[in-house]
Order: C-alpha cells, then structure tokens, then sequence
C-alpha cells in the first residue's frame, strides 16, 4: 500500500473514533481577546479542525503554545475575537477540534520565508512567516495533513501583523519523516515562498 493511502486510511479511521475526552477554559482580557486552554486526549488532527473552525468564524490565533506528553495535549491560545459576530464563551472548542471543517478560506496561504531541519529526536522542526491571514494556520496544517505529517509540538507567535510559526512534526508510526517526503514539503514550501515574493 502506498504511503498516501495509509494516511487517507488513518485520517478516516482516527475520525471515527471513540469519544475525545478533553476540556477547555476561555479566559476573557481584553479589547476582544481571549486565552483559551486545551488539556486532554485529541485526535491527531485537531490543530487543523480547530485552526479551520476558529477561521470560518473569523476569530484569529495571535499567539499559542501546545505540547503532547505521551495520549495529552495542554494547549494554551492568544484568540483574538474582534471580528467574531457572536459570544466566545459559548463556542465549545473541544467540539470545534474534533470535527473536521466543511471548508478552508479560499485566499492562498502566503510565506516569506521558512526553514526545515531534523532535531536529534529524529522529528522535522519547520520553521515558516509571513503576513498574518485569517486561515493561514488552518491551510498550512491542512497542507502538512494531507502529506501525512502531524505536529507533535507547535508555537504560534504573530508581531506587527507577521506570523513566525514554529512545528515540530512526526509521521504516522514513526518520528522520523522519509527524506523523499520531506523533499515534497520543501518543494512545496518553496513554491508558497516564491508565489507570495512573485
């Protein structure tokens, strides 16, 4: 079987698994902006469910920091929620990352710069920036999905409108992605960086 169809075969198999245990806090601060936690049991794509939902609703990820630690992720998130219509404290997140979106916005995802490198765990650590976009999380993720990459940790950090995002990624069944799908990524990455420059 070939390496993509193991991963369609997984995403469809770890959707319809059993109840997530998991739960979340919403902290309200200011001038819209909140902090949300996540702690518990996830599916391994829900960075990419949640980051879909929160853009479909207009809410953006400033800032965030997650880590798994053997079955449990503890995730906190800088949310701003200036151009979300309704009341963030009645959003249930937990559901948000266990469902898989309807849709991604369609605005391409735009990168000035990005860096890849193997850490001595054997997982890849990619580094990318670039304008802030509401959605870009959700396609970047989306992207790394589908080439059957999954973030083990991630820090997500926004400065005067400049995304510098940082990735520590794993495959299915092992840590170590092949060399020939890391090429991929590049190759990918590299034709995100030269479309935004173009």
């Amino acid at each position: 079987m070939r390496y993509a169809e193991k991963v369609i075969r997984f995403l469809k198999h770890s959707r319809g698994g059993g109840e997530v245990k998991s739960q979340h806090e919403l902290i309200t601060q200011t001038d819209g902006r909140y902090e949300l936690t996540l702690k518990g049991s996830f599916p391994f794509q829900w960075p990419g469910n949640l980051a879909s939902a929160l853009a479909a609703l207009r809410i953006n990820v400033i800032s965030g920091v997650a880590r798994k630690e053997n079955l449990t992720w503890q995730a906190t998130f800088k949310l701003d929620c200036k151009r979300y219509l309704g009341t963030p404290d009645r959003i249930d997140f937990t559901e948000l990352a266990k469902k898989e979106p309807d849709h991604l916005p369609e605005e391409a995802i735009r990168l000035s710069a990005f860096t890849l490198q193997h850490l001595p765990s054997g997982e890849l650590e990619a580094i990318v920036c670039g304008p802030d976009q509401i959605g870009f999380l959700a396609r970047f993720l989306r992207r790394i999905s589908i080439l059957g990459l999954f973030p083990r940790s991630f820090e997500l950090d926004t400065v005067r409108e400049q995304v510098r995002d940082r990735f520590v990624l794993g495959c299915i069944g092992t840590l170590m992605p092949p060399p020939s799908l890391v090429a991929v990524l590049n190759s990918t990455l590299q034709t995100l960086v030269a479309t935004h420059n173009g």
